[in-house]
């Protein structure tokens, strides 16, 4: 997959544009994508996602964050096969463009010979701008992809932010379609857990509104799937009220430090819990691992 800066590129050729605000690359936004590329091979050419940087809610006066990192989307949009990727880094000059404004400026950079987007997409300032004024610049290639649906309600971002808000990691990757998951870096932590017997991945949570917790997860490191368990939050028994995540690989040994893992989560275990000491700390944890161990037993039987 090509990836370029929509600012360093004259005329370049993406073909069929899929349009669309792509913050989390949910079950709507996969349609959306997945028409685009029907419709460039229909028609010969090529194909593209558009994709902001950045996170343009506070330009826009919206006290929202995306949650997943550009990096992630990028993750995301590369698997479902897309030939090209065009993002911007926005700024308050971009997004006041008018909508004439705004598709002037995508055909002087982009070789664009159609676009598809969802019936509610809306461009330009004030999000005056809409699927009538594409298909009066771009012509007759061009798809409008009516909004999809879950149990009856349109998927949205905010219906993925609110399942991850209770916990809900079932009904989460039902509407991304793919398994939750989160790329990050690991970083050095205060080595609580290596004292107690249970050494640790640490990383920042960022924006994700997942709810505190610890969950069954499975940790990508180094080309291999290790069973985990991820505590999400603050370590109140440690006084560590720092909101991060912790992770425990538990058939791993080596030093992951520096090195970027990706944690896919499969249920919520437990809420987060002060225990008066850290022994008692250590006895949960116990019991957390003894039920990850058998959670993998009962699955493995499952998928005979």
């Amino acid at each position: 997959m090509r990836i370029c800066d929509l600012e360093k590129v004259n005329h370049f050729p993406v073909g069929i544009l899929a349009l669309g605000f792509f913050d989390c690359i949910h079950m709507g936004h996969v349609r959306v994508i997945d028409e685009a590329k029907a419709l460039s091979r229909r028609c010969g050419t090529g194909n593209g996602v558009f994709l902001f940087k950045n996170n343009i809610f506070p330009l826009l006066g919206i006290e929202k964050t995306p949650v997943f990192t550009f990096e992630e989307r990028v993750s995301f949009v590369e698997s479902l096969g897309v030939d090209s990727l065009i993002y911007i880094d926005a700024n308050r000059e971009f997004l006041s463009k008018t909508p004439q404004m705004f598709i002037d400026y995508l055909r002087e950079k982009l070789e664009i010979d159609g676009f598809v987007c969802g019936k509610d997409f809306t461009f330009g300032a004030g999000g005056k701008g809409g699927p009538r004024d594409l298909s009066a610049a771009f012509g007759d290639r061009y798809a409008i992809v009516e909004l999809f649906e879950h149990d009856g309600r349109k998927i949205s971002s905010e219906s993925v932010k609110n399942a991850l808000n209770v916990g809900d990691i079932p009904q989460v990757n039902r509407l991304l379609g793919r398994t939750f998951s989160l790329m990050r870096e690991v970083e050095c932590g205060r080595s609580d857990g290596r004292k107690m017997g249970y050494p640790t991945i640490n990383a920042e949570l960022g924006s994700v509104p997942l709810k505190d917790g610890v969950y069954f997860t499975t940790v990508i490191a180094e080309g291999r799937r290790y069973s985990s368990l991820t505590s999400v939050g603050p370590h109140p028994t440690l006084g560590d009220y720092h909101r991060n995540i912790e992770t425990y690989l538990l058939d791993y040994q080596g030093d992951l430090y520096g090195k970027k893992v990706t944690v896919e989560f499969a249920s919520f275990h437990r809420d987060i819990v002060k225990f008066d000491t850290p022994q008692a700390l250590i006895a949960q944890i116990d019991r957390d691992v003894a039920a990850r161990r058998k959670y993998d037993q009962i699955r493995s039987v499952g998928n005979r």
